[in-house]
């Protein structure tokens, strides 16, 4: 009899109720742990994204103002390339078409090719060309303008938007940034991020410099 009422005893384990508990202390530190681990990747993804879009832009300008600087050229806009837009300065030519994201169908949205004589005369992106943005990339805006009452001082302005057209908005457009809103207006210079999801697949950056030219026709 003894011997029977110890096995009872080592018997005993958990209730369903106890287990019932358990299991939903375990699955809300999962969920919790799963939360902290989806934001840190959705950050993660934010800051590469913004990073290589402000180094694309950064790129651009710095190519741009060292063309204005050492060339002895005045801006030239010669080639008639529809959909693109070309600038000249010296012996580059840029060659770009606007608010087109960069993908398997528009492989080149804005790139700089080597030009003879300083002029505007390639039309095509060839063995020397460069692209000057990667995939998933636009133009949203990009001018050179001389400065009015001087021969030597330019504006460059170069705005870059990261993202697919969903992502994407224009402020100046009422209702274009709800977020269900469908009618982006990508033609528009001033584009930037919708707050919906997603939005760590998106950034843009805008940057201005005023350039003088060191060497004179």
């Amino acid at each position: 009899m003894v011997r029977m009422k110890s096995l009872t005893q080592n018997q005993i384990g958990f209730t369903i109720v106890e287990l019932m508990v358990a299991t939903m202390v375990f699955s809300s530190i999962i969920l919790v742990i799963t939360f902290g681990v989806l934001q840190f990747s959705n950050s993660y993804y934010k800051g590469v994204t913004s990073a290589n879009t402000q180094n694309a832009a950064r790129n651009i300008l710095e190519s741009v103002s060292g063309a204005i600087q050492f060339s002895g050229a005045t801006l030239g806009t010669d080639v008639t390339n529809p959909p693109f837009k070309t600038f000249c300065f010296g012996g580059t030519q840029y060659n770009y078409v606007m608010s087109k994201m960069r993908d398997a169908s528009t492989p080149h949205v804005l790139y700089s090719t080597p030009s003879s004589g300083g002029a505007c005369n390639t039309s095509t992106f060839g063995a020397t060309s460069r692209d000057l943005v990667d995939n998933n990339m636009r133009v949203v805006k990009f001018t050179i303008k001389p400065v009015a009452g001087s021969t030597s001082l330019y504006v460059v302005s170069v705005r870059i938007a990261y993202g697919a057209d969903d992502l994407l908005c224009s402020p100046s457009v009422s209702g274009d940034c709800d977020s269900s809103s469908t009618s982006t207006k990508l033609g528009n210079t001033d584009l930037v991020c919708k707050i919906s999801t997603g939005k760590q697949f998106c950034a843009t950056s805008e940057l201005t410099a005023t350039v003088q030219k060191r060497i004179q026709p």
